[in-house]
Parts: structure tokens; C-alpha cells; sequence
């Protein structure tokens, strides 16, 4: 999964060189990541189930709308419990 860590957002909590989340990690900036990381895979996530047919839509001209839909479903069933995941093991790996 690549993450344009040269936005200026995500430059503010990482840093200039990555350093805030690869030699000296802040609470926030893994945060962040996590969060970046867990967006980007719920709507790919949510993208494969509509694509797949696991998910009915009845408009495709929607699809864009139900794909945020479905993430939305997705975050709420799983979004904590897969941020408290990322957040631990990068913690554990890198502290």
C-alpha cells in the first residue's frame, strides 16, 4: 500500500524524512497512520465486496456512494479493533 507521506498533513506528523514515524515515533503519527492505512483498506475492502456481488447494489451509477456506504458498515463493525491492531504491533515493533 503506498501513502503519499509528502502531503502537507501527513508531513506535519511524520515529518520532513519520515523520522516522527520511523526512528522516533509519536503517538500521533502512528495514529495517523493507522488511520490512513485503515481507510484506504476498508474502501478497498468494501470495493471488492461490491465488486464481487457480496454487496447488491441497484444503481451502478451509485456505485461510487454504496462503495462509501460499505465502508462505512466495515469501519463501524471492524474499524477499532483493526486501528488498535495497527497501532500495537507498530508500537511493539518499533519502541
Amino acid at each position: 500500500m503506498y501513502i503519499h507521506v509528502l502531503h502537507p498533513v501527513l508531513e506535519h506528523y511524520f515529518g520532513p524524512k519520515q523520522e516522527r514515524i520511523t526512528t522516533n515515533p509519536t503517538k500521533e503519527s502512528v495514529a495517523l497512520l493507522a488511520d490512513t492505512v485503515l481507510n484506504i483498506a476498508l474502501r478497498q475492502w468494501a470495493k471488492k465486496r461490491i465488486d464481487d456481488g457480496i454487496v447488491d447494489i441497484l444503481d451502478m451509477s451509485r456505485k461510487d456512494e454504496e462503495i462509501d456506504l460499505e465502508k462505512d458498515r466495515l469501519e463501524t463493525k471492524y474499524g477499532k479493533q483493526i486501528h488498535q491492531t495497527l497501532t500495537a504491533k507498530y508500537h511493539s515493533e518499533k519502541l
